[in-house]
């Protein structure tokens, strides 16, 4: 059965003092054995005005003007926090940038991977005519120091591919979370701005979970979302397509070397 981690009941330990309703029974035995007026109708209307008198406290409280003067003055708005990140071209150009690093270094992690194959394939065929040298001594004791010295470079290696592996998911995941904290603060300074200029008070996540994996807002009439407004204004200034392939161009274009430089013409000397 599903659960939401319902708190336990704690029992009640021997010697402690018993919950309020066993001290109101207990009061009650106590009136009905000492006084011999205090008949059950007397109790029933005991108990009763008691009750009448906590739901009345509680609507007063409810209904007066501080509660609504305070309920009044809460302004609540929301944002799908999921749906802005993922439609703010920031987050789409950073995402972009840190695939193109990795492509590089993915193409360094296959040389050395193919380098590392080439060693190990070598070291097996080594390892294949020493064994089948079983009865020929004189080969193996020849076969034997560079067995070893290819068993020693073959792990110089393999240290080298997964060495070089973790730096660079360490480093994909440093830049991962210094854009995704840089995106979120550009989202916050823009939610605060809207909100502050709408007159609200809180703006919660509508996109987030509890610890439960529950959506954290159980219902919201989305008359007070700002999603829309708060994307919009991010997007403002987007790159244009155009601008993005002239950028994109202008990267990939090799710098231009020694040769294809032309050089500067010296200016030409002042007639006297």
């Amino acid at each position: 059965m599903l659960s939401l981690n319902p708190l336990p009941v704690p029992s009640r330990r021997q010697g402690t003092p018993p919950p309020d309703h066993a001290i109101t029974c207990h009061r009650i035995a106590a009136l009905l054995s000492s006084s011999p007026g205090a008949t059950m109708p007397n109790v029933y209307r005991l108990l009763m005005n008691r009750s009448i008198l906590v739901a009345i406290s509680l609507g007063l409280l409810c209904s007066s003007p501080i509660s609504s003067s305070l309920q009044a003055q809460q302004k609540i708005g929301t944002v799908d926090l999921t749906k802005v990140f993922d439609g703010y071209w920031r987050t789409k150009a950073f995402s972009e940038k840190i695939r193109q690093s990795s492509e590089e270094t993915n193409l360094e992690l296959q040389r050395r991977v193919a380098k590392f194959n080439k060693e190990r394939d070598a070291y097996r065929k080594l390892a294949e005519e020493f064994n089948d040298a079983a009865n020929n001594k004189e080969l193996q004791d020849k076969l034997r120091p560079k067995l070893q010295q290819t068993a020693d470079d073959l792990r110089i290696l393999e240290n080298d591919v997964n060495t070089r592996l973790q730096q660079e998911r360490d480093r994909v995941a440093r830049n991962q979370d210094t854009a995704k904290s840089q995106v979120l603060q550009e989202i916050r300074a823009t939610v605060a701005q809207k909100a502050k200029a709408a007159g609200y008070d809180f703006v919660f996540d509508s996109s987030g979970n509890s610890a439960n994996s529950a959506p954290t807002l159980l219902f919201h009439n989305e008359r007070n979302d700002l999603t829309d407004a708060v994307l919009s204004q991010l997007n403002a200034n987007a790159p244009t397509p155009a601008e993005e392939t002239e950028k994109k161009e202008k990267e990939d274009k090799p710098p231009a070397t020694k040769s294809e430089t032309k050089p500067t013409a010296a200016p030409a000397p002042k007639k006297n």
